[in-house]
């Protein structure tokens, strides 16, 4: 082909995964989710997006390559890799402030010892695990965990590295919050004055996306202007608040918008394909396309991710992430996280 103007036609075609990817967004925003299978569809419209802009470029390409547009229209895919999310930075050297694990590590998972070697070679300062009561990490305790008794899918633990000063780091696990039918707990982590709500929402699917719902805004009624509104476990009112977890939902979608209405930011907004966290592994292909697990935080917080982690046996990613609040005190220099 060498002209260079392209028919209407043609334009459309150069543009379809564009004009895809925002159909896409438009159908979540304004789709019911009050139905498994409702919750689901959109969920999978609104993670689409990005998809669709990191092969927008191989559909130019292609285009190109088979003489099917111009080169001035089939160029202007290479904005997809714009718009695929831009990539974090590469985590660098231990700085002064605090490192924390928030993982969902499956409680069908069968790979527990994997799971706890690999958790504790992150030398983080607290970790937060989700579906699972108890246990020891190498080099950390346990200073709070679900009670005896609890089903595996609806405890959590968090751990605190042992070496830390005395009072830095205090948690408690909350009673269940939410639904009636399915209330689940919030790991209460208070360390260097913020307050992290680790947070495991139950599952939309295939019971119902209600109880999703009534968690994340039990969590969110909690929190005005980026601080928790009152005492809660360990938290003290005023304190910087940082969510981080498996919410089961989608970026974009009204749960989301419901936390970051509260004073909070989405730390992974324009992240796009680089943060998906599920399915990570476990019973499911370890290909991570739709991001479940979040990172919340009040600008006090000055919370920063770091980088995904695997769990073996998860079919979750969880996260790393830098907590710097304003009164910062120091820490012990350590190797690169992940390294």
């Amino acid at each position: 082909m060498d002209r260079d103007s392209a028919t209407r036609g043609e334009v459309l075609l150069a543009l379809l995964p564009l004009l895809l990817g925002v159909l896409g967004l438009v159908l979540a925003y304004v789709m019911p989710d009050d139905t498994p299978s409702g919750y689901a569809a959109q969920t999978v419209m609104s993670s689409a997006f990005p998809w669709l802009m990191a092969a927008w470029p191989f559909w130019g390409l292609g285009m190109l390559h088979f003489r099917m547009v111009p080169v001035s229209v089939g160029c202007v895919s290479l904005a997809g890799v714009g718009l695929a999310g831009c990539p974090p930075l590469l985590p660098g050297p231990r700085i002064a402030g605090a490192y924390v694990v928030a993982a969902d590590v499956n409680a069908d998972g069968n790979r527990t010892d994997a799971m706890v070697a690999h958790l504790a070679s992150i030398e983080a300062d607290a970790i937060i695990t989700f579906e699972q009561r108890g246990g020891r990490i190498p080099g950390m305790i346990p200073i709070a965990s679900s009670d005896e008794g609890t089903p595996p899918e609806r405890a959590a633990t968090v751990h605190c590295r042992a070496d830390l000063e005395p009072g830095r780091c205090t948690a408690q696990i909350s009673t269940p919050i939410g639904s009636q039918t399915r209330p689940m707990p919030v790991a209460l982590l208070r360390m260097d004055t913020v307050c992290v709500l680790g947070a495991h929402a139950p599952a939309p699917y295939p019971h119902s996306p209600t109880d999703t719902r009534d968690y994340v805004l039990a969590i969110a009624e909690r929190i005005n202007n980026g601080q928790l509104a009152a005492a809660w476990g360990p938290c003290q009112a005023g304190d910087p608040v940082v969510v981080s977890g498996n919410l089961n939902a989608a970026p974009g979608s009204p749960l989301l918008r419901a936390l970051r209405a509260t004073g909070l930011r989405d730390r992974l907004r324009f992240t796009g394909v680089h943060t998906t966290s599920w399915p990570g592994g476990g019973d499911f292909v370890a290909f991570p396309m739709i991001r479940l697990d979040h990172l919340l935080a009040a600008p006090a917080a000055r919370a920063d991710y770091v980088e995904r982690v695997y769990v073996p046996g998860s079919d979750h990613r969880g996260l790393l992430i830098h907590l710097r609040a304003k009164s910062q005190v120091p820490m012990r220099k350590t190797r690169s996280p992940g390294g």
